[in-house]
């Protein structure tokens, strides 16, 4: 056995555990996301709701272009989002017609119970990973200019 006599065990629920790594990543990948958010995110609980709107970059000064399909696919995951938790989730596109980020406008509390669901459906294009596995359909993510 690997354990030393007197070493403590921490046992966590996998849910719990699934947040912590996506917070983990997120900050990893957009620090300033934290930030940006740290109002919403790590406020005192309150009985006041507001109206609240979070962008959420998907990446550090980098924009995606995704294919027609990824993009139709993209949206309609942002959809079922708003509808799970009544806010609305769009992508933020720019003139070029790269996705820069994705904007939740709702209640505070909605924003803050979607943001990890956000960020997981980022990673899960940003691995490419969105119907399936081509490899040709990956974001094509480039500096912003």
């Amino acid at each position: 056995s690997g354990f030393r006599d007197g070493a403590k065990l921490l046992l966590v629920s996998a849910d719990e555990l699934r947040e912590a790594m996506i917070e983990r990543d997120s900050k990893e990948e957009c620090p300033c996301e934290e930030l940006a958010n740290y109002e919403l995110l790590h406020r005192a609980k309150s009985s006041t709701e507001y109206d609240a709107v979070v962008k959420i970059p998907v990446g550090r000064a980098t924009v995606w272009s995704l294919s027609p399909e990824a993009m139709d696919s993209l949206r309609q995951d942002l959809t079922h989002v708003g509808e799970r938790f009544q806010l609305n989730a769009e992508a933020k596109i720019n003139r070029g017609g790269n996705v820069e980020s994705i904007v939740l406008s709702g209640l505070s509390s909605a924003i803050a119970l979607a943001r990890p669901e956000v960020v997981q459906i980022l990673q899960f294009y940003r691995e490419g990973e969105w119907q399936g596995a081509d490899p040709r359909a990956d974001p094509s993510v480039r500096p912003e200019l």
